[in-house]
């Protein structure tokens, strides 16, 4: 269903069962893993092999897509490879990476050590291309590492003229097995990039990190699926800042013989099903089916952040002489059937997310959840007391400047949200307050520090304005404006619902599935 610009979500209850989408993390590595298990296709739709219930995603797509590109370029007949591709930019043969930062960063690495296996490639350089905003996300430190082991990475077309650009990329021969060293801190992608391309190499190679690891989540997904196809590695956590792996070279994936292997590293999307747990807290009586336990994702600690949330909202109400039962949903829509209890399944034994009830709020450091920031900052916004967010950094690259976008998009309809710099080491002790900086804009000082929000609770009484909700093309910030909707004054007009085709194309149909009311739009 691809929903009209002026669609409009009205205030209301939802109702009923649910089963979330599989994970789009764990079927974009599956999905690069069987490909490379197998001979490259140029007629194999490689989204089969996943054995979707549902519509791809538009970042799974890509995927799929690039996958696809490359494998007609290496069908090539044998007298030299692919000539340069008529009407290109380039003029060299290009693999369209879509909107997609999660199949760039994936699959760079992955190209550039089939270009230097011989009969793995065209022959000839490969321009990476991309739209929207991709082009212009960063790629430095995956680069810098790819450049020091010999790989050929050289801008193309528009990226010649303006240096802002990192796509068009031209990728050529040269990638060698040895030595990388990467940041920890900066995209968890980029580590597992190379992962998927180092056991291609001929030799043992070792990837080290010069920091701390950070979304670690997503790497032990890279390494799950990694030992299912086949290949052996092993890491060192006393190496270095990070930790390092040793990958031995001249490594071929292979499928599991037993389909029942991949079925199970599929599990359902824990940051798709935030958003549906959220609504349950807000007080909707929701049933969310099929929530893996234990899980590889990281995203799982939505259970343990709103579960300390909804302990202080508790806290909060019987403090204030309320009914410790309220919710933002019981102001003013009244549900058909009782609400449940949280349905959020057992805790994570170590989740992923370090949340604290500071004494006026809670706390959450989201280092290693950074795609449930806007969710949670919704969470919190509904919640009375005064919550901080922090370890905010790479939320500045997403597909939108998700921190600053997730501030407009909230304040516009009278949350409070205010970003600024906090210390990921303070701990509520003693009474302390949070070493917390205000960002000050024009200031012409710098700020230090991990970026972090203040978020100041709205209290029963007060409510979110119905008002245009500002999607910055950023499907995280849709689905977060939807669930915010459903407890607003009036309805919130979307400028963007489309976008969550990004992630979830059939999260309207669900929407609608659970008693979700539309205003305006019709689907095209």
């Amino acid at each position: 269903m691809t929903p009209a610009t002026d669609w409009q979500v009205c205030p209301g209850c939802l109702q009923g069962s649910l089963e979330p989408p599989v994970s789009k993390s764990l079927a974009h590595r599956v999905l690069i893993a069987s490909w490379l298990a197998e001979p490259y296709s140029c007629t194999a739709d490689g989204l089969d092999r996943l054995r979707l219930t549902r519509p791809a995603s538009e970042d799974l797509a890509a995927t799929a897509g690039a996958l696809a590109d490359w494998a007609r370029l290496g069908c090539r007949p044998e007298s030299g490879g692919a000539a340069p591709a008529a009407g290109t930019a380039s003029g060299w043969p290009e693999v369209d990476m879509g909107e997609s930062g999660t199949t760039l960063r994936l699959l760079l690495p992955v190209f550039a050590a089939l270009q230097s296996l011989p009969g793995s490639g065209p022959g000839t350089p490969v321009c990476l291309t991309g739209h929207g905003r991709l082009p212009f996300r960063p790629l430095t430190d995956l680069q810098t590492a790819l450049r020091a082991a010999g790989a050929r990475l050289e801008p193309a077309g528009e990226a010649l003229r303006d240096r802002s650009r990192v796509l068009p990329l031209a990728v050529a021969a040269g990638l060698n097995a040895g030595t990388f060293t990467l940041p920890g801190n900066i995209s968890s992608q980029y580590i597992s990039g190379l992962l998927f391309a180092l056991p291609l190499l001929p030799g043992t190679s070792r990837l080290r990190l010069s920091t701390a690891l950070e979304s670690s989540g997503y790497v032990r997904m890279t390494e799950a699926v990694l030992r299912c196809y086949g290949i052996s590695f092993s890491f060192d956590s006393r190496d270095g800042a990070g930790g390092s792996w040793t990958i031995p070279g001249g490594q071929r994936y292979c499928c599991p013989g037993d389909p029942a292997a991949v079925t199970a590293l599929l599990e359902t999307d824990c940051s798709q099903a935030a958003f549906w747990l959220t609504a349950v807290y807000i007080g909707h009586p929701l049933r969310i089916l099929r929530l893996p336990y234990p899980s590889l994702q990281g995203d799982s600690s939505i259970s343990s952040i709103l579960t300390a949330l909804a302990a202080w909202r508790r806290a909060w109400l019987t403090e204030n002489g309320l009914d410790p039962d309220w919710t933002p949903l019981a102001a003013g829509t009244s549900a058909s059937a009782p609400l449940p209890a949280l349905p959020y399944g057992p805790l994570p034994a170590q989740p992923a997310a370090a949340c604290l009830n500071w004494g006026q709020g809670i706390w959450v450091n989201c280092q290693e959840v950074p795609d449930l920031v806007p969710i949670v900052a919704l969470a919190a916004a509904l919640t009375p007391g005064c919550h901080y967010l922090c370890g905010l950094d790479r939320l500045r690259y997403k597909e939108s400047d998700r921190l600053a976008a997730t501030c407009q998009s909230l304040n516009v309809l009278g949350a409070s949200l205010q970003p600024g710099r906090m210390s990921l080491d303070w701990q509520p002790c003693g009474g302390s307050q949070p070493d917390f900086t205000p960002e000050v804009t024009g200031s012409g000082s710098p700020q230090t520090g991990p970026a972090a929000l203040r978020i100041a609770g709205l209290e029963p009484g007060q409510k979110l304005k119905g008002q245009v909700g500002y999607c910055h093309h950023d499907h995280r910030l849709a689905m977060m404006l939807s669930v915010a909707a459903t407890v607003a004054a009036a309805p919130i007009s979307l400028d963007d619902p489309a976008a969550v085709a990004k992630s979830y194309p059939d999260f309207w149909s669900d929407w609608e599935s659970l008693g979700g009311h539309l205003l305006h739009g019709e689907p095209t």
